[in-house]
């Protein structure tokens, strides 16, 4: 008889598309020993990925231990051994695992048997231990988990049934993110119409407690809404508008796993940037507007004390860009990614045409 257990599984198997880079990358991997380190913001899909490689292990007839570090206790024996032959050990949640990273690479790992293959998935990178110390630099694989592409996105919208004329707008709100665009499906066939994210205060809130780890401080989550706000978040910036701290405060950004590090500054992945942004919108209008208002003086200055033509240019285009997708014009809040052009200055006979695709 079948149990309810195996049932979930099957069509949590039927939802799953797209990752054939990395299922091959594990399917090659089950030849010889070593570890693979996936890691990836929260949402991404990482635990969706380890179900699937648990699969394809169990059908190589290989035995397999899965732990999941929210599950486990503070105990001497926290760590399950290892035993059988060629063994596949997947470690989920890794990044509560921060503080005893070094015993899991010192101690653990080591002490397993010899053929074992060990799959690692969390939010952060591999740290500098990691990557600096040779003998493990030649036994792993990183793989750095990104959204969905578009053509694996709608492929995931057909297996859910939704109508095609959804498609685009659904993965535009959710950047193809894939807990994002599961909730957003999750409110279309509750009835819901979405324009942008904002729409989904619901969904907004879940995704803040699922893939954005709390602010330790509201400092920290003042800053949080200070980087989903600004085209890129530069030292320079904290300090203009919060003052004090803005250099511990920065240090702290850039150790989050949905902030990316630029030649300008850095920035949130958009869907931390939709989902703060829409979130301090519903949660508190009045300061939104201010802090919209402090961060455009902000790049205003910076613009004009730029001396450089084609970064103040640059910086004008990222702050009008950043402003339209808070536009109730459609067109205004879908630009195309990374703007798929570059900043320039008017030229003759750029008037006319600009007028025109303004008025359309």
């Amino acid at each position: 008889m079948t149990v309810l257990g195996e049932r979930l599984r099957e069509l949590r198997r039927r939802s799953f598309v797209g990752r054939d880079s990395e299922v091959s990358v594990f399917r090659s991997a089950l030849a010889e020993p070593g570890l693979i380190f996936v890691h990836g913001v929260g949402g991404v899909g990482k635990s969706a990925l380890l179900d699937v490689f648990a699969d394809v292990a169990a059908g190589a007839g290989r035995c397999v231990v899965r732990i999941d570090a929210r599950h486990l206790r503070l105990a001497p024996d926290t760590m399950p051994a290892i035993t059988g032959d060629r063994p596949i050990l997947l470690i989920d949640t890794y990044e509560l695992l921060a503080d005893s990273d070094d015993w899991v690479r010192e101690e653990y790992l080591p002490s397993l048997p010899g053929d074992v293959l060990v799959v690692v998935a969390g939010r952060q990178p591999p740290g500098p231990r990691w990557r600096t110390d040779p003998a493990w630099r030649s036994l792993m694989r990183v793989v750095a988990l990104d959204n969905l592409p578009p053509d694996d996105g709608r492929r995931y919208l057909a297996a859910q049934q939704v109508q095609p004329e959804w498609h685009d707008r659904l993965l535009t709100i959710s950047h193809g993110h894939p807990l994002t665009l599961s909730m957003v499906v999750d409110a279309v066939r509750r009835g819901a119409e979405p324009r942008t994210l904002a729409d989904l205060p619901d969904v907004v809130r879940a995704l803040l407690t699922q893939t954005i780890d709390a602010a330790p401080s509201p400092r920290h989550r003042a800053v949080l809404e200070i980087c989903a706000h600004a085209p890129v978040t530069t030292e320079e910036l904290l300090f203009e508008v919060i003052g004090a701290e803005a250099g511990e405060l920065f240090a702290w950004l850039r150790t989050l796993p949905f902030v990316d590090e630029g030649p300008r500054g850095l920035y949130p992945h958009d869907v931390a940037r939709d989902a703060l942004d829409a979130d301090l919108r519903w949660r508190a209008p009045g300061r939104y507007t201010e802090l919209q208002g402090r961060i455009s003086a902000a790049m205003r200055a910076r613009i004009r004390a730029s001396v450089d033509e084609r970064e103040q240019i640059q910086l004008i285009v990222d702050s009008i860009v950043l402003a339209g997708t808070r536009s109730k014009i459609e067109t205004c809040t879908t630009p195309p990614p990374t703007l798929q052009a570059y900043a320039d200055r008017l030229r003759d006979g750029d008037r006319e045409p600009i007028i025109a695709m303004t008025a359309a």
